[in-house]
Formats: C-alpha cells, sequence, structure tokens
C-alpha cells in the first residue's frame, strides 16, 4: 500500500473583490475622460455660437470627476489592493497602473477643458467673452447710444420737453417743444410708455399699453455675486451694481398705469421672491427705489414702420428690452426714413400686421418680458 500523498493540483488565480473594485473603478474614469475628450471638449471648442448652458451641463456630467476625486479614487485602490498583491499582481497592478495614468491624463487636459468650458456662462447661457451683453446698465448702454449719434454730428437737446407736433394738413412736419418749434422732414416717435399720447397728437391709434416697471437697490454688499439671476417660477431677478448694491426686480405691473411711483405691495412682494431663493438678502436694507413706464404692445413684438399719418413713423412697442434690440432696429428704421421703403426685417412688425390679422404673438419674447 502506498503511503505517497496524490500530488496538489496549483489553486486557480481569479480575480478578488479588491481586483474587480480596482478595474471598475479604472473603467468608469477612463470612459467619463474618453467621453469628455472626444465628444463633449470637441464640441465645445467648436462652438462659435451661442452655447445652451443646460445642454453643456448635461453633457459634461460624465467628466465631472475632478482631479482630485480620481486621486482619491487610485488612493483607496492602492489601499485595497496592495494588501493582497499576491494573489492577482498581474490585476492589482494594472488596475493602480491604469489609474494613476488616468489622473495623469485628466490633469493634462484640464487646461483644455477649462479654455473650453469658459464658453459658457452657466446664467445667461452664452459666451463669457460676450456677458457685458447680459450685464449692461441701460442707463450706461444709452448713453453709449448718445455719444456715438453725437460723434456722427445728431443734435441731441436734453431737458426739452415735446408739447406737440407741427403739422400742415394731415402731413406731420415737426414737433413743437417747451423751446420752440423744430421742422423735420421726417418725425419718428420712440419714446417708449408716452407713445401713445405722442400718436394721439398724429391722430393715429396704436395697439399699446403702458405698464409701470420698478426696481430698487439695497445697501452695498461684498462683490461675491458676479451673475445675473432671474427665476421664471418667482418671476423676480437680482444682480450686483459696481457699487456693491444688490439690485432686485420683476416684470412690469400687470396693470396699465402711467403711475411712476413705487409701491409697497411692489417692494413686499419683490424682496419676499428674493429672500426665498436668497435668505442673505434679509441682512440689508432697501436703499432706493424708482418707477418707469414701458410700451407693451398687444402681441408683445415691437412695432416699427409707417402709421399711416404722412411724415410720422414709429419704433414702440420694445416692452423692458428694447436696449438690446434697437441697433437692428435703428438701422432699419434709418434705412426705411431714408429710402422710403420698409425694409424686409421689419416688414412682419409694421402696424398694418393688426388690421389685417397676422400679429407677432409671442408673449414669451425676451424682447419684451
Amino acid at each position: 500500500v502506498s503511503t505517497a500523498e496524490s500530488p496538489r493540483l496549483a489553486p486557480r488565480r481569479t480575480l478578488g473583490p479588491a481586483a474587480c473594485l480596482g478595474l471598475l473603478v479604472t473603467s468608469i474614469a477612463i470612459s467619463a475622460i474618453g467621453l469628455g475628450r472626444f465628444v463633449v471638449l470637441p464640441m465645445m471648442v467648436r462652438a462659435h455660437a451661442l452655447v445652451d448652458a443646460n445642454l453643456a451641463r448635461s453633457l459634461a456630467q460624465p467628466i465631472h470627476f475632478r482631479l482630485a476625486e480620481i486621486t482619491l479614487a487610485a488612493t483607496l485602490v492602492a489601499f485595497v489592493v496592495l494588501p493582497r498583491w499576491t494573489r492577482s499582481r498581474i490585476a492589482g497592478g494594472l488596475s493602480v497602473s491604469l489609474v494613476l495614468g488616468a489622473a495623469a491624463w485628466r490633469a493634462a487636459m484640464l487646461p483644455a477643458l477649462y479654455a473650453a468650458w469658459s464658453k459658457v456662462d452657466l446664467v445667461a447661457g452664452r459666451p463669457v467673452d460676450r456677458m457685458q451683453a447680459a450685464t449692461a446698465r441701460h442707463d450706461r448702454v444709452v448713453w453709449a447710444y448718445a455719444q456715438g449719434a453725437a460723434r456722427e454730428g445728431v443734435h441731441i437737446l436734453q431737458r426739452t420737453a415735446v408739447t406737440g407736433l407741427l403739422k400742415d394738413g394731415d402731413r406731420v412736419t415737426g414737433v413743437q417743444t417747451d423751446r420752440g418749434p423744430i421742422s423735420a422732414g421726417i418725425v419718428m416717435s420712440a419714446i417708449g410708455g408716452d407713445v401713445t399720447k405722442v400718436a394721439d397728437w398724429a391722430d393715429v391709434r396704436l395697439p399699446i399699453r403702458t405698464h409701470p416697471l420698478q426696481a430698487f437697490v439695497t445697501n452695498a454688499y461684498a462683490q461675491e455675486f458676479p451673475m445675473i439671476v432671474s427665476s421664471n417660477d418667482l418671476v423676480f431677478y437680482i444682480s450686483q451694481t459696481a457699487r456693491g448694491q444688490m439690485l432686485i426686480g420683476a416684470e412690469y405691473d400687470r396693470a396699465p398705469s402711467y403711475q411712476r411711483a413705487t409701491s409697497f405691495q411692489y417692494l413686499q412682494s419683490c424682496s419676499a421672491k428674493a429672500l426665498t431663493m436668497f435668505p442673505f438678502l434679509g441682512k440689508l436694507r432697501i436703499l432706493r427705489s424708482w418707477t418707469g413706464i414701458c410700451d407693451v404692445s398687444m402681441d408683445f413684438s415691437p412695432v416699427m414702420g409707417f402709421t399711416g399719418a404722412e411724415g410720422f413713423v414709429i419704433s414702440t412697442g420694445w416692452g423692458t428690452w428694447g436696449f438690446k434690440a434697437i441697433p437692428a432696429g435703428g438701422e432699419a428704421m434709418a434705412e426705411l426714413i431714408a429710402t422710403g421703403t420698409t425694409p424686409d426685417l421689419i416688414a412682419p412688425f409694421s402696424l398694418d400686421r393688426f388690421r389685417s390679422d397676422h400679429t407677432m404673438a409671442d408673449a414669451a419674447s425676451a424682447g419684451t418680458r
């Protein structure tokens, strides 16, 4: 009888839990970085027009593995895998090597990724190099237009009130001011909320409603609020001025009015909305407020062109954001006055559209809302 022991078979090597964990973390990191490097990053680099912030954020979610997170993951995998090095040397070594390589690759592509991501403004959804259009101060924009017009030889008369129109029969030939009459071949009304009053002098009826628009500022706060926040749910907006004051406002008042005084109800309602989103505002105080009137057309789109009254044209119905689109609108109106023909660009916005029932219904238009 043989007492010799039968030879034992060598144990079969399998991937242990630590190695599987290492490979899983590695595959996730590599997939995320690969998607960012070959899909999202080229898309954002090639984007010359506006990049939608929500779309870019959704596409970029898989590449939100920051360098610190990947380094931490690699460290954890190393701590788990190294004690079991003898059991799965190949898998463990491969996982550590790949994770460290992924971290190095991520570090190398960070500058290009940040340069591409900087094209997207997460608040306004527009490139950062055009953000001044989103944070422009209305008064500075108006004075910039005025200075540009003055350099081209336009005479700007300040503190001069127009009290009526000069007419020769049915034709408008100029304006009457508190400093005397001024004759003109063409009179254009671009007066905003008072446009219906001026149009009435020319016997022109306009489908325009005048609504007050209110806003207020608080006392100064630390310059830590570089963006504009606008909530469609709460219906208010907030930004910080160059002086550090928090500028808060909402849409125009629902009821048509020529009222230019700020109401307590508005201050209370708007403050409550702002505090809902930004509780830190509760420590601030309202410093001052103001109210203006804006012109809103029945279809929430501008009205430009001839009025039916000879010598009298209008540019109105811009609501609260006319200063954004008026460079294009002003150029088209200048062409209309110079040639006597309505440019194709503004032809759909003529006053006749209301008579022919071809309105430009757009209640969500950024031009008036």
